[in-house]
């Protein structure tokens, strides 16, 4: 029998799982075009882009990073539920999840 875990249905009806995924990657692009315009040395040919975290919109982008990972953990979490009306065995289900998590 599967657990059933109200605050996250709760949640997700509240604030759909697929709209946060589309939300992180919003945030995401608009914080690290912020960081390439505010530093104005930045060639992308040369640098990496971790770089961007050393200038003038440190912040914005070390921020983005930060909100567009909290923001995207719903939207991995509804991803591997969406295994379940698959044949995907159990154990492998669970090693994706995790896996999207953490990376």
């Amino acid at each position: 029998m599967k657990k059933e875990f109200p605050f996250f249905k709760k949640l997700n009806n509240s604030f759909p799982a697929s709209i946060s995924g589309l939300l992180s990657f919003g945030i995401s692009l608009f914080t690290h075009l912020i960081g390439i315009l505010l530093y104005p040395n930045y060639d992308m040919t040369r640098m990496a882009i971790s770089f961007l975290g050393d200038g003038y919109g440190g912040i914005i982008y070390r921020s983005g990073l930060i909100l567009t990972g909290i923001i995207g953990i719903p939207f991995c979490v509804y991803l591997g539920k969406s295994f379940d009306n698959e044949d995907t065995k159990e154990p492998i289900r669970q090693l994706a999840l995790i896996g999207s998590i953490i990376y």
